[in-house]
């Protein structure tokens, strides 16, 4: 069994789904996450949801938005991460004894709760259809990849209130595009 059968075969059983792996392979790749950090801190983005448009991109389906913002996934990032995030910086700062244990401790939670947003945003994904242009299916590559990505980016940034800089998606493709 392949690790990829392996991890599909699996993902009903535990959080561990293709979608996590995507977004565990893609996050350890060079200046990734130091470029979606920056997504997150600087333009207010949602991590998860663009690792979730790249993996969707490969899988050859886009972002449905509306789907998307009208399930409880779409505001766990504001509802849930955010305030365990800000709790966990404001720990930093302060200077008692057993803080790093502490710290770490919110680190881990702040983690579980994006790998169960992770987790929800797979379930969702199963819904979404493939990708279509005109009524033709867009050819598989990385022109469909980036072309996927380029369009459910608008969506998003649209959404949230942003424009798409192409310099800033150009990027985004780069470290969204799996590596074999």
């Amino acid at each position: 069994m392949t690790h990829d059968t392996r991890a599909q075969h699996n993902a009903t059983k535990a959080l561990d789904n293709p979608l996590w792996i995507y977004a565990l392979n893609q996050y350890r790749q060079p200046e990734c996450a130091q470029f979606l950090l920056h997504s997150q801190d600087k333009l207010g983005l949602n991590i998860n949801i663009l690792l979730f448009i790249g993996w969707l991109a490969s899988s050859q389906k886009q972002l449905n938005l509306e789907l998307l913002q009208s399930s409880s996934v779409y505001s766990w990032q504001q509802d849930i991460i955010k305030p365990i995030r800000a709790a966990r910086k404001k720990a930093k700062s302060y200077d008692l004894k057993g803080t790093s244990g502490f710290y770490q401790r919110m680190l881990d939670l702040e983690l579980d709760a994006e790998k169960l947003q992770l987790s929800e945003l797979f379930c969702l994904s199963n819904k979404m259809d493939n990708n279509e242009s005109g009524g033709d299916k867009i050819n598989r590559g990385d022109k469909a990849f980036t072309e996927s990505v380029r369009l459910s980016c608008e969506l998003y940034l649209n959404a949230e209130g942003l424009n798409l800089r192409e310099s800033w998606l150009q990027t985004l493709i780069q470290h969204l595009q799996p590596n074999g």
